[in-house]
């Protein structure tokens, strides 16, 4: 009877064979890991609904520039400034400005940082196109009517006399202040695309029936 003794393995094919094994499971976690990205990747990019903190701001903002909007135009607009009450109303006006401006700034930095659905493609190029420019809209005539009144209440001194008791008068009218102008332009124009990006939200919920709406409420993303 022959027995063969198998020759023992060399340091060096030792050596390649632990490189491959190694190779051969690096590659494969590697390719897990992978996969793993991608998918993660995928439920980043194909999102339903917009970020939680996007959905709370969008309401929040939504209530606080229509108050802003309709007291403005009942309440500020038709009480004279020799009114004493004036003063306190256009105190909180102000006060709700600035809360909506900081509030403004954080739903863009938000916006860039978390991820968005895919725009709804209504079949129709100036449609699709009409949304797009009318949010961006939206935002230029919140900024501007924004700002517009922080100058407007710079120049008549209102910072002086709402917040730090000056005791000085508001001025006889804020008609001859540039900004003012622009303030009463934009909040109007403001106020008619609001109805405008409420009746489109109509449209899409109930009449094309593509969930436009629940993209902005919360649930599962």
């Amino acid at each position: 009877m022959i027995v063969y003794q198998l020759e023992p393995k060399s340091k060096f094919r030792l050596m390649c064979e632990g490189v491959l094994n190694c190779t051969i499971e690096r590659s494969k976690y590697l390719q897990y890991l992978h996969f793993y990205f991608m998918y993660i990747l995928s439920l980043m990019k194909n999102v339903n609904r917009y970020h939680p903190l996007l959905v709370s701001l969008h309401w929040l903002l939504a209530v606080l520039i229509l108050f802003q909007l309709i007291t403005g135009d009942n309440f500020l607009a038709e009480m004279s400034n020799d009114n004493p009450e004036k003063i306190s109303v256009l105190k909180t006006h102000i006060q709700v400005g600035l809360v909506i401006l900081f509030l403004m700034l954080t739903r863009l930095i938000l916006r860039r940082k978390t991820d968005s659905p895919d725009a709804i493609d209504t079949g129709n190029s100036f449609i699709n196109k009409a949304g797009k420019y009318s949010h961006i809209l939206l935002y230029i005539l919140v900024f501007g009517a924004l700002f517009s009144g922080i100058g407007t209440s710079i120049i008549a001194g209102l910072p002086d006399i709402v917040f730090f008791g000056s005791g000085d008068a508001l001025p006889e009218t804020f008609d001859g202040i540039p900004p003012k102008v622009f303030h009463a332009v934009s909040t109007k124009i403001l106020f008619f695309m609001i109805i405008l990006h409420f009746l489109a939200t109509i449209y899409h919920q109930f009449v094309r029936k593509d969930g436009l709406l629940s993209r902005m409420w919360f649930g599962k993303r």
